[in-house]
């Protein structure tokens, strides 16, 4: 026999790790099934390896299958320590990428003009006081809209970069909360799963959100001044759901089937 099922069990035992005597008597009805599984294809003439393979393929990845049996086992408990993990990390993920659609409408800025990225709509106005203001923090400027261009592009960048900074650390902190803390342990670990479904949900609306609506304006007259901010929080949020796909579809999140 190979070692597939054996790889697969391995990890199952990693993933129940809390659960005790019923994650011991779950492991045996699973090794059971499994091994039931790839005699019956041996037995059709199915090569052993392929025949554990195909036995662990059907019967879906370990982190599924524990995450299920955690929550069943620990009831609300168990989901709330994976929900609390899970916000954590998808928060700062969030933050991230709202600090490098801060770089994007920084380059938008210096390819097409800041007034691309923070230029006010046609037909904005502003008392002379204002412009007074805005030329203040910006005495380059030539003119009072130039002037509050060059000043909303400094709050989109900074802001962004600021919003950056901060899902870093939280990505350092949940790092060595994990590292050196229980919050490592599988019993806080959120299923990848629904990592991955929830962030293609959020990080899907917020591409059609931020995106859709000031294209479709600009498309109708509207202009493009300010286009850019949105525009670079919606390729970065594209960016991100592109990514969770393509982690989703790739390895099968670490399935011992992927080796041969």
């Amino acid at each position: 026999m190979g070692y597939v099922i054996d790889t697969y069990l391995d990890e199952l035992f990693d993933r129940l790790g809390g659960t005790g005597a019923a994650g011991r008597r779950a492991l045996a009805e699973v090794e059971d099934h499994l091994r039931s599984a790839a005699d019956e294809a041996i037995a059709r003439g199915v090569e052993p390896i392929e025949a554990e393979r195909t036995a662990v393929d059907r019967f879906g990845p370990s982190s599924k299958i524990a995450g299920g049996f955690q929550a069943v086992h620990n009831g609300p408990v168990a989901l709330l320590r994976q929900a609390f993990v899970g916000c954590w990390l998808v928060a700062a993920l969030a933050f991230v990428a709202i600090g490098l659609s801060g770089a994007i409408a920084y380059a938008f800025g210096r390819w097409f003009g800041i007034a691309f990225v923070s230029g006010d709509a046609i037909g904005s106005t502003y008392t002379l006081g204002r412009c007074a203001d805005f030329i203040r923090f910006h005495p380059e400027a030539v003119t009072c809209a130039a002037a509050v261009a060059a000043h909303h592009f400094d709050e989109v960048v900074g802001y962004r970069a600021d919003a950056g900074l901060l899902g870093n650390c939280a990505l350092v902190a949940l790092w060595l909360a994990r590292r050196y803390t229980s919050l490592g342990s599988t019993r806080w670990t959120p299923p990848q799963g629904t990592l991955i479904t929830v962030m293609i949900a959020l990080f899907g609306l917020d591409t059609a959100v931020t995106v859709g609506p000031p294209v479709m304006a600009a498309a109708f007259g509207a202009g493009t001044d300010g286009l850019g901010a949105q525009l670079s929080a919606g390729l970065m949020s594209a960016a991100v759901v592109l990514a969770a796909l393509l982690f989703g579809l790739s390895g099968r999140h670490g399935s011992p089937t992927a080796a041969r």
